[in-house]
């Protein structure tokens, strides 16, 4: 019980934290760049898992019926947008460090990691290769848990290293102190 409160309490304060800054940033931002997208997508994402977290620890070994169709759909939910976070901090940081968007070549060799992916989730149920979910509606990891989490962090770990680039190579203090605060985050 006291785990599950736990587990409450993060991820209600994480989504209300995150509601407040999307709404506070979409209220201040009138003017619609690709950044300013970008940035919301990455917000709505990050209020999604927690939203997806939190149902998985209030699910998880309930029983009663579409429980385990649920828990399913919300692991896959959870893996996928988890994935996608790490591709959308790739591209604004890039954007943020290059004043510009990336190419639609780059967008598609980037975006082959995700569709992998994608092919995972939708197979998992028939090989349970990510995750598992037992006949007591309980959550296991699978073999497969170790390539979400390459790909997951290859676009982190990827945003990081470009930033640390940018940060050595650049004479502009301005451009260094940028690059280096968002390699940091």
């Amino acid at each position: 019980m006291q785990s599950l409160l736990y587990i409450f309490e993060i991820n209600i304060i994480c989504f209300i934290v995150l509601l407040f800054i999307f709404n506070y940033y979409n209220y201040k931002t009138i003017k619609r760049s690709t950044r300013e997208r970008i940035f919301n997508h990455i917000l709505l994402l990050s209020i999604g898992l927690c939203f997806f977290g939190f149902c998985l620890e209030f699910l998880n070994g309930k029983m009663f019926n579409l429980n385990h169709l649920i828990l399913e759909i919300m692991n896959s939910l959870y893996y996928l947008s988890m994935t996608m976070i790490g591709y959308k901090w790739l591209n604004y940081v890039y954007i943020c460090t290059f004043k510009e968007d990336l190419q639609t070549k780059v967008k598609r060799l980037l975006q082959i990691p995700i569709l992998i992916l994608m092919f995972l989730i939708l197979t998992n149920h028939f090989n349970h290769f990510l995750f598992v979910i037992d006949s007591n509606n309980l959550y296991h990891r699978g073999m497969g848990i170790y390539i979400h989490w390459i790909i997951s962090w290859f676009y982190i770990v990827l945003a990081t290293i470009m930033s640390l680039y940018v940060t050595i190579h650049t004479k502009a203090n301005f451009k260094k102190k940028r690059s280096y605060l968002i390699s940091i985050l």
